[in-house]
């Protein structure tokens, strides 16, 4: 299920199930709850759920990985999000590099590689906010709790 956990003011652990359910996530696919603010439960299996994660976020960070972590990179690179790859990590992440290079996809070469967790982070924010300059939002939207919000 990715990260298993968000600490701090400004943030929430969301997971994205492959299960339809609560029981099913936990009995059929045996992932973890506790780590989670909230849980979206897809009922798309595996593969139908990494769309939907990919789909969902602004940015990609691949850690190790194995299968899955090469079809979200996948769908990250033709959805055009920012993408973060920790070399050194194992899987995934350290044949990435080769990957690319040997074949054709979308922002390839635009990857974000880094040995360093904190800097590798700080890459990719960078990246997101200059992706988005010309976004700008007040936070004031009323439907929204300040602790929902990151404000509490």
């Amino acid at each position: 299920m990715g990260v298993m956990a968000a600490e701090g003011e400004r943030g929430l652990s969301i997971g994205f199930s492959p299960a339809a359910s609560f029981r099913e996530h936990v009995a059929t696919y045996r992932l973890p709850t506790k780590e989670f603010d909230y849980i979206n439960f897809t009922g798309m299996e595996y593969v139908g759920r990494d769309v939907h994660l990919v789909r969902s976020a602004d940015a990609v960070i691949t850690v190790g990985g194995r299968m899955g972590s090469l079809h979200e990179l996948s769908t990250a690179l033709e959805s055009r999000k920012v993408c973060g790859v920790l070399l050194g990590s194992g899987g995934l992440a350290d044949y990435t590099p080769v990957l690319l290079e040997n074949i054709e996809a979308p922002g390839a070469r635009d990857v974000i590689y880094d040995t360093d967790p904190i800097r590798l982070v700080q890459k990719v924010i960078d990246a997101l906010d200059k992706k988005y300059a010309d976004f700008k939002h007040d936070g004031t939207d009323a439907q929204v709790s300040n602790d929902r919000a990151g404000r509490g």
